[in-house]
């Protein structure tokens, strides 16, 4: 009964996760291009740095060095996901926010192919047979006899889902040797600190009150997006929840038709069944080589 709560916890808690990010990825489709993308990113990093002082204060174990330990692993670890995110934000406002969403939902089909690079982890065959749908999905969304060739800025989303899986191998790489709370600080204490400089350079003062609450709400979605997709991770096995990410494409389609009047075609439909269902495959039979990284 135990194990049927914690795992009833972890999907309520990874679908909450996949409503967040698909509620904030609207959040900066509403507010559009008039705010730059640093100043984004600095309060979303900032507003979860400052959230975690407290737990870091009671954290006995947890030890504060201006760089961190590992540092070149470190880099990767953050400038990937922070890159990621920023490509992200300023795709929403350019294409269409369930490719966006979907594409860079990628990230478990590069996984393996990076384990495989990285670590020299061995792909079994259903695996590869995830991995080669998903990215017959991608091709079907991107559609390269036309997206690609007009606009190579719709290669991007796809390009943050690559990151983000370079992301994760390094942060199982690091949680090796480092506690959560010492890989989440400075996560959040480099990223504010790389997003405040250019947020500086890039600053321009929103107009009224409402796009300072859209900002705010960004950041409070960013570090309430954090907390439960962890928390889905500790409350159920992560070759369960895994999936679940796709539900932001889920979500992020219907606030998109509810808000905005947009509806998905075809090739997006097909490709998006393509791509979760080869993501799902991927993430289920290729748990093992994230554990082996």
């Amino acid at each position: 009964m135990q194990l049927e709560q914690n795992l009833r916890l972890g999907i309520i808690f990874g679908l909450s996760s996949a409503f967040i990010f698909a509620l904030m990825s609207q959040l900066v489709k509403i507010l559009g291009p008039d705010v730059p993308v640093s100043m984004l990113l600095f309060f979303r990093f900032l507003i979860s740095l400052v959230a975690l002082v407290p737990f870091l204060i009671r954290d006995k174990d947890f030890k504060f060095n201006l760089i961190p330990p590992y540092p070149k692993m470190y880099l990767i670890r953050i400038l990937c996901p922070m890159l990621a995110l920023a490509i992200i934000f300023y795709s929403i406002n350019r294409f269409e926010i369930v490719n966006v969403l979907l594409l860079q939902n990628s990230a478990p089909l590069f996984v393996p192919i990076l384990a495989w690079l990285i670590t020299g982890a061995n792909t079994p065959h259903r695996v590869k047979l995830g991995i080669l749908l998903g990215f017959i999905g991608i091709a079907i969304i991107l559609n390269p006899t036309t997206n690609i060739f007009n606009d190579i800025y719709s290669m991007l989303p796809l390009f943050a889902g690559f990151m983000i899986a370079l992301a994760i191998i390094y942060v199982r790489l690091i949680g090796k040797v480092n506690t959560p709370n010492q890989m989440f600080f400075y996560y959040f204490y480099i990223t504010t600190v790389i997003s405040g400089i250019f947020a500086v350079i890039q600053w321009k003062t929103p107009d009224t009150m409402d796009q300072w609450l859209l900002i705010l709400a960004i950041g409070i979605c960013g570090l309430f997006y954090q907390v439960l997709a962890t928390y889905s991770y500790l409350k159920a096995p992560v070759r369960l929840m895994s999936p679940l990410v796709f539900m932001q494409t889920v979500f992020g389609g219907i606030l998109d038709w509810i808000i905005w009047n947009n509806i998905p075609g075809i090739s997006t439909i097909v490709g998006a069944v393509l791509v979760i269902t080869g993501g799902v495959i991927t993430v289920y039979f290729g748990m093992h080589l994230v554990k082996k990284d």
